[in-house]
């Protein structure tokens, strides 16, 4: 009984609420979702303008269209090589963006008539494609272009590829070393091993084989 009283004597302990210091709260990143967004890439010049040379029904075009849009860019579409070619030439775009496989017209076809024409030879081109014999191609061959990025498209890798095209003024320009490089961006867009050789393959159209 003695020792029931002795606890009972004592007086309740005061329930006070928990509180932190927000000068001491930190954020714990490692299990935090990486916001790909929060990525601060070079911002164009006003105005400029991709044009987007892929099939009607590409999913792909319209998620790039939309990639280039937040991004400050303006857009422009064409449905096929034929027109592609023609709104090159009508509205000088700054940056090319062009489907390796196409109805009418090879991608590759298309970026060797862009180089041909005055008017568009120094139109930064960027390939695209999902079609892995495209990106061995283009691996593994000396192509006049500025990127190849292989479908599905993801903005990392859209944004990292125009970074490369503008100046310290956000203006797109062709690099003078585009050739030199090529074996190093293939591999860094492809994930395909460059294989060094002269001989293209035996015809075009085997990209479009399944």
């Amino acid at each position: 009984m003695k020792i029931l009283k002795l606890f009972r004597s004592e007086p309740a302990a005061a329930k006070t609420p928990l509180r932190f210091r927000e000068d001491r709260v930190e954020p714990v990143l490692h299990n935090q979702p990486i916001n790909r967004r929060a990525r601060q890439y070079c911002k164009p010049r006003t105005g400029t303008r991709v044009l987007v040379i892929d099939k009607a029904a590409s999913q792909s075009a319209v998620m790039l269209e939309e990639m280039l849009r937040s991004g400050g860019y303006a857009t422009l579409r064409a449905y096929d090589a034929a027109s592609g070619l023609a709104m090159a030439q009508e509205l000088r775009p700054e940056i090319i963006f062009c489907e390796v496989i196409l109805a009418d017209m090879h991608g590759f076809t298309v970026l060797r008539k862009i180089r041909q024409l005055l008017e568009t030879s120094q139109i930064p081109f960027v390939l695209m494609s999902s079609s892995a014999k495209a990106a061995q191609h283009y691996a593994s061959n000396e192509i006049d272009a500025e990127g190849f990025i292989r479908k599905p498209l993801n903005r990392e890798a859209v944004f990292a590829a125009l970074e490369k095209l503008l100046d310290s003024d956000g203006i797109p320009a062709r690099s003078a070393g585009t050739k030199s490089r090529l074996s190093e961006d293939a591999f860094l867009a492809t994930g395909i091993p460059v294989v060094p050789t002269s001989r293209a393959f035996h015809s075009i159209q085997e990209l479009s084989a399944p």
